[in-house]
């Protein structure tokens, strides 16, 4: 199925007036908008590709890319130049900016998993990518960038993640376009870096009060998942005992949650 074409000049037009993106740049394809962002200069720029040929996630996961008009890949460049404890929690801030243009252009209610990816049904859709350029001079963070994939409207997937992969328009046809997603997406992004976006990352997220599992100190331990902390940590009891994961990978474990419901 074909659909309208990512355009630079359909984002701009779609943009808030205040936003501070200023400077977009479309590409055919590409390796990785990650990469392309990594070469640009200290202004804030948006690069969006048709086309992404390395894909990768957290700890480097290839993952499934379309290149047939139904995927969003983009990257954000931002240019702080503040030290890491004077920045919002990046990862956290995209997850909610992406569930909340959603909701607000098209009515579908999506779920966030702790702590980058977004689900629909239980299935997931779309992930973000949070990479940091420090400066050991100054001892600041001069680059962030941010990466999101999407699936907006891919209507096959291979055989072996048909089980835990999903689109945003997954049997429908899409009610609007890629153009005014991507937009809205950053018009919720500058919206709520100054809101309290961190309770809002609670209110949907999908792992609260589940059954997790998870691996630290070389040991699979698993627990209910308590919280998320102001710094975006996950809190998990296991027995009685309360683990802060900092990062990681977790996993949910479904049948036993099925019983807590």
């Amino acid at each position: 199925m074909n659909y309208p074409p990512i355009n630079k000049e359909e984002i701009q037009k779609n943009l808030a007036s205040t936003s501070p993106v200023k400077n977009i740049v479309v590409l055919e394809t590409t390796e990785s908008t990650m990469n392309d962002a990594r070469k640009l200069n200290d202004e804030i720029t948006l690069v969006v590709a048709e086309e992404q040929r390395a894909t990768h996630g957290r700890f480097n996961r290839a993952y499934f890319a379309d290149n047939n008009g139904g995927g969003i890949y983009m990257t954000l460049s931002l240019a702080p130049h503040k030290r890491f404890e004077e920045l919002p929690q990046y990862t956290i801030l995209a997850a909610v900016a992406v569930r909340g243009a959603i909701e607000k252009l098209t009515g579908i209610s999506t779920d966030i998993k702790w702590v980058n990816d977004i689900y629909l049904n239980e299935k997931k859709f779309c992930g973000i990518l949070t990479e940091a350029i420090s400066n050991p001079a100054t001892q600041t963070l001069d680059r962030i960038l941010i990466g999101i994939g999407l699936n907006f409207a891919i209507q096959q997937f291979p055989e072996e993640i048909q089980h835990k992969a999903t689109s945003l328009f997954m049997k429908k046809t899409p009610n609007i376009t890629r153009n005014e997603l991507i937009a809205e997406i950053w018009n919720q992004f500058f919206k709520w870096e100054a809101k309290d976006f961190l309770a809002e990352y609670r209110k949907h997220s999908f792992v609260l009060g589940k059954l997790v599992s998870f691996e630290q100190a070389g040991k699979v331990l698993s627990g209910v998942a308590e919280d998320i902390t102001e710094t975006g940590e996950l809190v998990v009891n296991v027995a009685g005992e309360l683990h802060t994961l900092y990062s990681g990978e977790i996993s949910l474990k479904s049948i036993e949650n099925k019983k807590l419901r």
